[in-house]
């Protein structure tokens, strides 16, 4: 089964490891992508489970009507029958929890879809510079005599104290 903590991990992308992810973005989606064609393999034969066991159900329904309370041998009495059967209903709750896997599955595959998108994206995000230090536009010079205005008061100010 899933462990929704260690996938919560796995799909966690750390922004400033950019290689690491990458690197381990291919093995990731292939341990999830066999495990959903294991689990649709799984499917398939619940679903020719059900169908064997509807047949068989059929054909000893057909064959013995009064082992089963059928007074009068119908195809819906017939499929009454098969559908109450305890046999029944236990493979078709194992269909039902395949494909639910087989759904949960698909939703990993989807989210490690969106893993490689955002990692493309913070790719992006790092070669423009993103991640770089901040870049002063325009009023740079508008910034230095900033800067040349306060040196030029905390002088005069440690002047004025000094005297």
């Amino acid at each position: 089964m899933l462990n929704s903590d260690s996938l919560e991990r796995e799909l966690r992308i750390d922004e400033y490891a950019l290689d690491r992810e990458w690197l381990s973005q291919p093995r990731l989606c292939l341990r999830y992508g066999m495990m959903l064609a294991d689990a649709r393999r799984k499917l398939e034969e619940a679903r020719n489970e059900l169908e064997v066991v509807r047949a068989d159900l059929d054909k000893s329904i057909r064959s013995s009507p009064d082992d089963y309370d059928i007074a009068k041998v119908t195809e819906t009495a017939i499929q009454s029958a098969i559908q109450s059967s305890s046999a029944f209903r236990k493979a078709q709750q194992r269909l039902i929890d395949a494909k639910y896997y087989v759904d949960l599955l698909g939703a990993v595959m989807q989210s490690i879809e969106q893993k490689r998108s955002a990692l493309e994206n913070l790719v992006k995000l790092f070669l423009a510079g993103y991640y770089g230090q901040p870049k002063l536009g325009d009023d740079s010079d508008d910034f230095d005599e900033l800067v040349k205005r306060r040196l030029r008061r905390r002088r005069m100010s440690d002047e004025a104290q000094a005297s």
